[in-house]
């Protein structure tokens, strides 16, 4: 909040002093979602942890949604600086939460007897397989979705169309696909929640690459497939956090999902960064095509590595 509010005395045609509030956002931002995110796993029970994942993942939708807008028409109104201020107001709501946290969980305190660390979270079993789903599962998504404006922008498909595109489905999937996966993963599994969402995602990936091979045409057909995208990304996260959380260990759940987040997130900015250079050298249909393959390899593998089920989180240190 101190920062934002030092951010709206910055010259916003000046890049260095945005450059360096974005660092120091980012950074404090990024601390406190590893705070949340253990003690979230610290706290909500195995039978809670589906519907916490979908409050997280509808609040991050919506807060897209309605802050991004809001922001916007504040912008438009009244200016740069009245702007930021309302960011810092509103960052500042999640420290009416605090007054009613509790640290220990289950008779456990929590402070831990060993310093957390990589190593820790490798020694438990079965700690290579989850990191490996981590690292695979969303692999070819960054492929897609730093491409899949650009490829819509060539369609001639109107700028407020991709905008309100993207926002009704992060909303509509936020509010709604979110807690679907909980329940169904309650129901089903995560295996099988994790297997059928890679397998439709895998399907969209395709449809990109045939509508740009000239296979399929129409531009309700790329653009109900963006839609489905869009939805199947806040879903997935649902889902792959609901895993992390079952996997992450008592004494440094913070760490551990952490690492596995990261994991996730690595490699879909990855992609991300090379798609552009694909995308140029090969055309969008083979860049689509190969994220498709990716994507299906991906689903298969996590499929196979959780036939064995994980109990990690069960296991002392």
């Amino acid at each position: 909040m101190t920062v934002l509010m030092g951010l709206s005395f910055a010259d916003p045609s000046t890049i260095w002093p945005l450059y360096i509030f974005g660092i120091l956002v980012a950074l404090l931002a990024s601390t406190q979602d590893i705070a949340a995110d253990g003690y979230a796993t610290r706290m909500l029970t195995p039978a809670d942890r589906p519907t916490g994942n979908a409050i997280q993942g509808s609040a991050v939708a919506i807060g897209v949604v309605v802050s991004s807008a809001m922001s916007l028409v504040v912008y438009d109104q009244f200016g740069w600086q009245a702007m930021i201020l309302v960011v810092a107001a509103i960052s500042a709501l999640p420290l009416l939460a605090v007054v009613i946290m509790q640290e220990d969980a289950g008779g456990m305190s929590a402070t831990t007897s060993s310093t957390p660390s990589l190593k820790s979270f490798f020694m438990h079993p079965q700690a290579c397989e989850v990191f490996a789903i981590a690292v695979v599962y969303r692999a070819g998504d960054g492929l897609v979705k730093a491409m899949e404006g650009p490829y819509l922008v060539d369609l001639a498909v109107p700028l407020p169309w991709i905008g309100y595109l993207n926002g009704s489905s992060a909303a509509l999937a936020g509010i709604g696909g979110s807690f679907l996966v909980a329940l169904a993963a309650t129901r089903i599994g995560a295996r099988t929640v994790l297997g059928a969402l890679g397998g439709v995602r895998t399907i969209c990936f395709a449809v990109f690459a045939g509508h740009a091979a000239g296979i399929f045409d129409g531009v309700w057909t790329i653009l109900g497939a963006s839609m489905i995208n869009t939805m199947l990304r806040y879903m997935e996260i649902v889902a792959l956090y609901n895993l992390y959380m079952t996997v992450s260990s008592r004494e440094q759940p913070g760490t551990d999902f952490t690492i596995l987040s990261c994991a996730t997130l690595a490699m879909y900015l990855g992609g991300s960064a090379i798609a552009g250079v694909l995308a140029d050298a090969r055309g969008y249909a083979e860049l689509f095509a190969a994220a498709a393959c990716i994507s299906a390899l991906a689903t298969w593998l996590t499929w196979r590595l959780m036939s064995t089920g994980f109990r990690l989180g069960d296991v002392p240190s």
